[in-house]
C-alpha cells in the first residue's frame, strides 16, 4: 500500500513541474539582461517597427517607463492591467531600463529617417500645434525569459499636442525572428 502511494506521489512530482513549465515560460534567477545580444537585437527590431509607425526620433532618457513598470510589479495596477505571475517575476528580475542605456550601439543604427530626440524635441511634444509634428519613441530593453524564447517589451510614443501612449507586449521567438504575440496592456492619452 505504501509503495503505491509513493509511486503515485512520485508520478505527481514529475507531472506537476511539467504542467507548470507548459503554462508559463521559465524565468530563472535574477540576472539583469541575461540575453543581452538577443535583447539588443529585439530592441532594434522594435525600433524599426516604431519607425514604420511614424516615430521620427528616439528618446534615450529614462523615467516614465521604469516608474510605470515598478508600480505594476509592486501590485499597483495602473490603468487596470494585470501582470501574470511569470510576467511580474521576469520584470522584477530584469527591471526595464532605456534600450539605449543598455545597448548604446543602437544609437548609431537608427532606422532610416529617424534620429535621437533632442531637448527641443522633448519640449515640442509638450506644445499644442507644433509643426512639423514630432513623434518620439521610447523603448525599454526587452526582458527575456531564461529559455530565451519569450520576451516582454515596454514601448511608449509621445507626439506633439500632448498625445502619446504605451504598451507592454509579449514577443515569442519563432525560428530566428521575434514575433509580437500578445499585448499585456495599452494606454493612450
Amino acid at each position: 500500500m505504501m509503495s503505491a502511494i509513493l509511486k503515485s506521489l512520485a508520478a505527481m512530482a514529475v507531472v506537476a513541474p511539467l504542467t507548470l513549465a507548459l503554462a508559463a515560460p521559465a524565468v530563472g534567477a535574477p540576472k539583469p539582461h541575461r540575453h543581452k545580444a538577443a535583447a539588443c537585437a529585439l530592441g532594434a527590431q522594435v525600433m524599426a517597427e516604431q519607425a514604420n509607425g511614424g516615430v521620427n526620433a528616439f528618446d534615450d532618457q529614462d523615467s516614465f517607463a521604469n516608474d510605470f513598470i515598478k508600480r505594476g510589479i509592486s501590485g499597483v495596477q495602473p490603468y487596470g492591467w494585470r501582470l501574470s505571475a511569470w510576467q511580474r517575476k521576469l520584470l522584477t528580475e530584469q527591471p526595464p531600463a532605456n534600450l539605449f542605456a543598455s545597448c548604446p550601439e543602437l544609437a548609431n543604427r537608427l532606422p532610416a529617417g529617424a534620429r535621437m530626440a533632442t531637448a527641443a524635441d522633448r519640449a515640442a511634444v509638450e506644445r499644442l500645434g507644433q509643426t512639423p509634428r514630432v513623434y518620439i519613441g521610447k523603448i525599454a530593453i526587452p526582458s527575456i525569459t531564461l529559455d530565451g524564447r519569450t520576451a516582454l517589451v515596454m514601448e511608449f510614443t509621445r507626439c506633439s499636442g500632448l498625445c502619446g501612449g504605451g504598451s507592454l507586449y509579449v514577443y515569442k521567438l519563432v525560428g530566428q525572428r521575434w514575433v509580437k504575440d500578445a499585448e499585456v496592456f495599452r494606454m493612450i492619452s
